[in-house]
């Protein structure tokens, strides 16, 4: 079931400069992480769902576990429950090389010989140079015998190749930017391709000053050309009719958010409270009187996928960040608009929720000797999501700790923007956000549910 990891693609995970991670793993829980991402990697395909091209989240959730302290039995544990869906891996027809690596994009059948392609490409070049040739370059995404731009297909698949790549920025694991890149070169990235035009690789991308993040989600809620985006809602395609409707115009918002001469860490702090804003305020307004939180299934994944950014920096020119920016923004946009672009109530939001949500494991007597009955609620919604069996409570749960990490101590009052109340927005929106998702997803995995996160239209 684990395999021996190789000490080049799977070394011991780095402390992330750029990411979250708390005491708990040691030697033997690191070396099961290892020896699980090797068997991963080796033995499974990149979808367990080909058809509707599902990815392998096998990686993601081993990692989000390990960092909250999992030990080698809930790894192993955790690798072999997810392992039943998996789809093993198969040869590919031929191998890809330098001179056909365009003839077979978007063809999962070639997933083992794209990845043997990248294992070598990251080995002899290194990670920085392989993001820029075959991701960010101008290059890489000018129309050629490709189905679509790089960048389509790193976004697309509700942005889950930009996910993988970050794990393996973050914890510094070349075999993770591997499966990651070969996720994006066996997407076709049709469905998102005009989302993201050729100026974006261009001068012809910076206008203006830069926009508040806050300031265009405002502009988005008063216009009134959004207000019947899929009113008939389909399943299958609202993301496609959401871009073919308001795309442009989305795009072109989020080159007024960058602007010319971007302070990058700063719009990188506007995108991850902008996505746990969306996320959280959006469900607690949507959300049925019998449930904590509508837990938005594609919201989850603006805050999933945000953390990783931070990692994303230091491996990308000036240019490459740019591009990141912008086209991740005009992402986050559209699946807001596509989810029905509710007025987000930030004075309702902290009416309903708390800053010390109770955890099952936080139940038990207090002494007699202590202090307080105050505990740190983190830590119970960190372990419970240990052993939670759905993969996306832990990853959106660490994205929510590591924002509070940064930025917790915010106070009411210090942002200034059109966005309407968030003048009481302040740090604490983390752990309640944090709180209303563990409470939701325990509701419904106690009552034996499938599906515990909301995946239908709601106006």
């Amino acid at each position: 079931m684990t395999a021996t990891p190789s000490p080049v693609l799977f070394p011991n995970p780095a402390v992330p400069a750029a990411g979250f991670a708390i005491a708990g793993y040691d030697s033997d829980s690191t070396l099961a992480l290892r020896e699980t991402l090797q068997a991963n990697h080796n033995d499974t395909h990149g979808y367990f769902n080909r058809q509707l091209k599902f990815q392998n989240h096998i990686p993601h959730h081993l990692l989000a576990i390990w960092s909250f302290g999992a030990n080698r039995e809930a790894l192993e544990a955790t690798y072999k429950h997810e392992l039943k869906e998996q789809t093993l891996i198969f040869d590919s027809p031929s191998n890809i090389s330098a001179e056909n690596y365009h003839e077979h994009l978007g063809d999962d059948n070639y997933y083992k010989a794209y990845l043997a392609f990248f294992r070598d490409e990251v080995q002899v070049k290194g990670t920085r140079a392989v993001l820029h040739e075959y991701v960010f370059s101008p290059k890489a995404n000018t129309p050629n015998a490709s189905p679509s731009k790089a960048i389509s297909r790193f976004l697309d698949n509700l942005i889950h190749p930009m996910i993988h790549i970050g794990y393996g920025l973050e914890y510094s694991l070349p075999g993770l930017v591997v499966e990651g890149l070969t996720l994006a070169a066996t997407l076709d990235g049709k469905r998102v391709d005009a989302l993201y035009p050729s100026s974006l690789f261009s001068d012809e991308a910076a206008v203006g000053p830069g926009e508040h993040a806050f300031d265009i989600l405002q502009h988005i809620i008063d216009d009134p050309s959004y207000d019947n985006t899929n009113k008939d809602f389909n399943p299958e395609s609202f993301l496609e009719d959401t871009i073919n409707s308001h795309g442009d115009a989305l795009g072109k918002l989020a080159a007024e958010w960058l602007g010319a001469s971007p302070n990058i860490d700063a719009k990188i702090e506007e995108v991850l409270w902008a996505c746990s804003l969306l996320y959280a305020v959006n469900g607690t307004s949507k959300a049925s009187p019998d449930a904590a939180i509508y837990a938005d299934f594609f919201l989850m994944h603006l805050v999933t996928s945000s953390l990783f950014i931070p990692s994303f920096i230091p491996h990308l020119s000036i240019e490459a960040q740019r591009v990141l920016l912008q086209s991740y923004f005009t992402t986050v946009l559209v699946v807001w608009v596509s989810r029905g672009r509710r007025a987000l109530d930030i004075v309702a939001f902290y009416s309903k929720t708390t800053v010390n949500p109770k955890q099952p494991c936080l139940t038990a007597t207090r002494p007699k000797w202590a202090l307080s009955s105050s505990t740190n609620p983190w830590f119970g919604i960190m372990q419970n999501s240990i052993y939670h069996p759905d993969d996306h409570l832990c990853k959106i749960q660490r994205a929510f700790a590591y924002n509070a990490h940064r930025f917790g101590a915010t106070p009411e009052g210090i942002f200034k923007s059109k966005l309407r109340e968030v003048e009481k927005l302040d740090g604490t929106i983390f752990i309640r956000a944090a709180g209303l998702t563990a409470t939701r997803t325990s509701q419904l995995s106690d009552a034996g549910s499938k599906f515990v996160w909301d995946f239908a239209w709601v106006a």
